[in-house]
């Protein structure tokens, strides 16, 4: 297995908890550092079974507060770069390897204050689905996840942000209760070893929620 983030200590953390592998850095907005992790991890591994995405970033304010560079920033992260990492692993996969990508359900129920993040998800679905069609029998799924405690998604989200966006969500049905990551963790497992053991099976897309 080889863990890569673009925070360095985050990684150091990760390592003293692995049994086996090999962690490196790299941020998924720079094309040649996707490069060099899809060089590393060939090296290391030889054919990449299951490609693993987890990237997702936001800023929690309305659409009127956000400026161009807001969406940029949004749109490198969550969209441009994870595109670029579809694309650039493909060379290095097995047969019947998987590439697998977080999304949220904010795509699919509006979140007052995460535009700018649920497009760039939204985004990502649509460009997987065009993908998956020019590509016929590539194994590229969604995961579609719902709020999930703890992470440190919202950690910059700020108190006045929160306060505002609270109850409009509510209002609006958003389901609220979160999922525990333990349990997250486990199910997206789980989900990829099901692909691994049925390589005549593809699932375009799957979605986890708190009950």
């Amino acid at each position: 297995m080889l863990a890569v983030a673009r925070r360095e200590a985050s990684l150091e953390r990760l390592a003293l908890s692995m049994k086996r592998g090999r962690t490196f850095v790299a941020d998924i907005t720079d094309s040649d550092a996707i490069s060099a992790t899809i060089e590393a991890a060939r090296s290391n591994l030889g054919e990449i079974d299951i490609v693993l995405c987890t990237v997702g970033s936001a800023v929690l304010r309305p659409m009127s507060s956000l400026s161009i560079e807001d969406w940029r920033e949004s749109f490198d992260l969550n969209l441009r770069g994870t595109i670029d990492l579809v694309a650039q692993s493909q060379s290095a996969l097995s047969p019947d390897g998987v590439v697998a990508l977080l999304s949220t359900t904010a795509v699919v129920v509006p979140h007052w204050g995460l535009a700018s993040y649920a497009a760039a998800k939204a985004g990502l679905e649509a460009a997987l689905a065009c993908w998956r069609e020019e590509n016929p029998g590539s194994r590229v799924a969604v995961i579609r996840l719902g709020p999930t405690m703890p992470t440190e998604f919202g950690a910059a989200f700020g108190e006045d942000a929160l306060s505002e966006a609270m109850p409009a969500w509510i209002s609006r049905g958003v389901n609220l209760k979160a999922m525990r990551t333990i349990d997250v963790a486990r199910s997206i497992a789980e989900f990829l070893g099901l692909l691994v053991r049925h390589p005549r099976i593809s699932i375009d897309a799957f979605e986890l929620r708190a009950r």
